[in-house]
């Protein structure tokens, strides 16, 4: 639910770079939390079954 929206800040955080659309330490923290989130995000839960092989 939340994963589409916080893909999109890395893309904007660059866009505010290239366009001088800010401060620069906008886009760098919205290319930051981008990143962060997207890792979060996407972290298998504790509570998912391991699918390795189990050898």
């Amino acid at each position: 639910m939340l994963l589409p929206p916080a893909g999109y800040l890395t893309p904007v955080g660059i866009v505010v770079l290239a366009f001088n659309a800010g401060p620069t330490w906008l886009g760098i923290a919205l290319i930051a939390a981008g990143v962060l989130l997207v890792k979060t995000l996407n972290r298998p839960s504790a509570a998912e079954p391991d699918t390795g092989d189990g050898a």
